[in-house]
């Protein structure tokens, strides 16, 4: 589960989440847009039952926000990041590069889960 995003302390409005279930190969997606420009630096993955991989993307969906992943531009991708979570705690991933997010227009921060 993607549990919160790390925005250099920025807070970002308009989350909505998008769940499509949690088996051993799940994907989970935050659609978001804020009120100011920001880097985001990482994410902070939520697990619980031991190691994991995950892969992430971000899609710029536009100002008007698009329908789906396919709609958007893929602006960032990190393949397979190996991570330990332990119970009731949060891994942070973070970016060698912070990526930019735009005030204004739609992304989607999607990330493919493999573990327990």
């Amino acid at each position: 589960m993607v549990s919160f995003l790390l925005f250099n302390a920025v807070k970002c409005t308009n989350l909505k989440f998008i769940f499509r279930g949690y088996f051993g190969h799940s994907v989970e997606a935050i659609r978001f847009m804020c009120d100011t420009d920001i880097l985001m630096d990482g994410i902070g993955m939520y697990g619980g039952r031991g190691e994991y991989t995950c892969k992430i993307k971000i899609f710029d969906l536009g100002a008007d926000g698009g329908g789906f992943e396919k709609d958007g531009m893929v602006i960032f991708v990190f393949v397979y990041i190996p991570y330990y979570c332990p119970a009731r705690s949060i891994h942070n991933i973070m970016f060698q590069k912070a990526v930019n997010i735009v005030a204004g227009k739609w992304y989607l921060l999607w990330v493919k889960v493999s573990g327990p």
